[in-house]
């Protein structure tokens, strides 16, 4: 509900771990800008009020070197985060709830919740004070 996914973004569902089904969920209120890429083979969650700018890349798997194998983990994006444009999302990452992931950012761990994350590899640069 109330979500916007503009032309030229890429969305694939397509099971590529054994005996795994691929599901991608996209919750209400959410924006994915144009010609990010969305590469779903176990599962990828995004979470209500997401922003996604462009050229973004989420994935939930990677390759085995050397073998013709994935290994697959789940990738979460809590609610009300912020994606900036060029950003990679790795498998088996949860980004933390009122979160906001630099432009070019390639996030390989888990970012905590109210946090702003940058580089490459991401790292936590500031916490953003929660109104809680």
């Amino acid at each position: 509900r109330n979500t916007f996914i503009e032309k030229n973004a890429i969305l694939v569902v397509e099971p590529h771990c054994p005996g795994q089904t691929a599901c991608l969920k996209i919750g209400s209120n959410c924006y994915i800008n144009q010609f990010s890429f969305i590469d779903c083979h176990y599962s990828i969650t995004i979470c209500d009020s997401c922003l996604i700018g462009p050229y973004v890349y989420i994935c939930d798997f990677d390759h085995v070197l050397g073998k013709n194998e994935f290994i697959c983990a789940p990738t979460v994006i809590e609610s009300n985060t912020w994606i900036g444009a060029h950003a990679c999302i790795l498998k088996g990452v949860t980004i933390g709830h009122h979160s906001i992931i630099a432009a070019g950012a390639v996030v390989t761990d888990s970012i905590p919740p109210f946090s702003i994350a940058a580089g490459v590899p991401a790292r936590v640069v500031k916490k953003i004070q929660s109104n809680d």
